[in-house]
């Protein structure tokens, strides 16, 4: 999965807090899967970019804990690294958005288009600014103006979609697999109607832990099985142990309950 910094949907658009906050949680997310990521450092780099980011996005907005990671993320490349030097998109080509209608020359979305018209295997997205013309597009067509060639891309300005390109793309679990299930590969996140994420931790292996919002019951992945013994500890919502859960369904097993057992966090 290769995703690119969509920075055409920043050029307009007044709050960067938001912005830079999205592209940091996306990243994080995204590395951890194995994802390739890209940003146009030509964009940071502009006097006007930076007189930009240090007035309205740093340091005023964000804690302190995460200002080093928000001015890494924009001016280095731990989290996304430039595309300029292994480009295959010419600089003088002409693109075109066709929603929001743009013209496009030597940018992301350029590169990120011609990325997919040169393998149209590969899954290639694009990370724009909520609340930008580009919020509420699924899909982004851009066009090579000299061939006539069109792309969809899939956009995403939430982290709400983020998680679904994760669970769509890297969702399946290997039974035979010697590792505990990520929670994207469990109902946990593909249930997100559900499901949600608490700020809680399992104090053993410091698993997320979901609260079913139906019942209030509160569900991790037991890092200690693999394979096909992986399974979801569940709790109730004071704490008491239920027993263990399929990870594809939910489904309680309350056989597996284990008595006076309680969730520590």
């Amino acid at each position: 999965m290769i995703g690119f910094l969509n920075e055409r949907s920043l050029e307009e658009y007044g709050d960067w807090y938001a912005s830079l906050a999205l592209f940091l949680k996306a990243a994080q997310q995204l590395l951890e899967v194995g994802s390739l990521l890209f940003k146009d450092s030509r964009f940071f780099s502009r006097p006007d970019t930076i007189r930009r980011f240090n007035a309205i996005a740093f340091p005023r907005e964000f804690p302190k804990d995460q200002r080093a990671l928000v001015r890494q993320l924009v001016f280095g490349s731990q989290y996304y690294n430039c595309w300029v030097p292994g480009r295959l998109s010419i600089e003088t080509e002409n693109y075109a958005c066709a929603d929001p209608a743009l013209n496009l020359l030597d940018e992301s979305l350029s590169e990120a288009a011609e990325r997919k018209l040169s393998h149209a295997g590969e899954v290639v997205s694009v990370l724009s600014a909520p609340g930008s013309a580009f919020h509420d597009k699924r899909l982004v067509t851009v066009s090579k103006l000299s061939s006539g060639q069109a792309v969809e891309l899939r956009n995403a300005s939430s982290v709400e979609a983020v998680t679904e390109w994760i669970v769509s793309e890297r969702g399946y679990y290997d039974p035979d697999s010697q590792s505990a299930p990520r929670d994207f590969q469990t109902v946990l996140l593909k249930a997100h109607n559900r499901f949600r994420v608490t700020a809680k931790r399992d104090r053993g292996f410091s698993r997320r832990v979901f609260e079913e919002i139906a019942t209030g019951r509160l569900y991790y992945v037991d890092e200690g099985h693999v394979g096909h013994s992986a399974h979801l500890e569940v709790f109730s919502a004071t704490g008491e142990h239920l027993g263990k859960a399929d990870i594809n369904t939910g489904e309680l097993d309350p056989g597996g309950r284990v008595n006076g057992r309680r969730l520590k966090l």
